[in-house]
């Protein structure tokens, strides 16, 4: 639900519901002309872990955008995302163990005989706040690249947790092929990291 309102101003809210998750989330936004745009909102959740546990909590969050079309750049950051304890995610009701890691598939849904990590989740360590920059460049003829980082503060844990992903997507219209390269790494607190990946995935398009 989105309504505009004067002064350049504009409200929103939303819901997400599941079979394990309640959501609702109400905001706002300002355009700020040439120096891009801010939004404010805040999120109550009440989630049931793959453990049955329920928890309630609420998360406050802050986002600024803009764009430099000069350039071909976009620049999206995610100033701060604070989080009381016992907030999760829609994403974290999805896991169906409270630790363990992410594993990359096939494209017909199947692990690979070898496993390769992608990420590690900890659902007992709860994320108190996040920090996020997403940055895309665009690179003409040979598509875009863009840059993602998140270090999130634990509250359980007293340590943080990162997030750097890297990538390429490139669109070859001639023979209609997108593909799309990543590299990420994530890591928690003073440990070296638990999961590195790198992947190139192209899509050839029916039309």
């Amino acid at each position: 639900m989105i309504a505009g309102l004067p002064a350049g101003l504009t409200a929103y809210g939303g819901t997400q519901l599941a079979d394990r998750y309640r959501a609702v989330v109400v905001g706002a936004g300002r355009n700020l002309g040439d120096w891009g745009a801010v939004s404010v909102d805040v999120t109550h959740a009440r989630s049931q872990l793959a453990d049955d546990s329920t928890h309630q909590g609420q998360s406050l969050r802050f986002l600024y955008a803009k764009s430099l079309n000069n350039y071909g750049t976009n620049f999206q950051l995610l100033g701060y995302r604070y989080s009381t304890r016992g907030f999760y995610t829609l994403d974290d009701v999805a896991y169906r163990s409270m630790e363990g890691y992410d594993y990359e598939y096939d494209s017909d849904g199947r692990r690979h005989k070898v496993p390769v990590a992608q990420s590690y989740h900890n659902l007992r360590y709860s994320k108190k706040g996040r920090f996020q920059v997403n940055i895309s460049q665009n690179l003409g003829d040979y598509g875009s690249l863009y840059l993602s980082g998140s270090p999130t503060k634990l509250l359980e844990y007293g340590g943080y947790q990162y997030l750097v992903s890297t990538g390429i997507r490139q669109w070859m219209a001639r023979h209609k092929l997108f593909a799309v390269m990543v590299r990420g790494a994530s890591r928690w607190g003073s440990q070296a990291p638990t999961a590195f990946w790198h992947s190139i995935c192209p899509f050839r398009l029916a039309f």
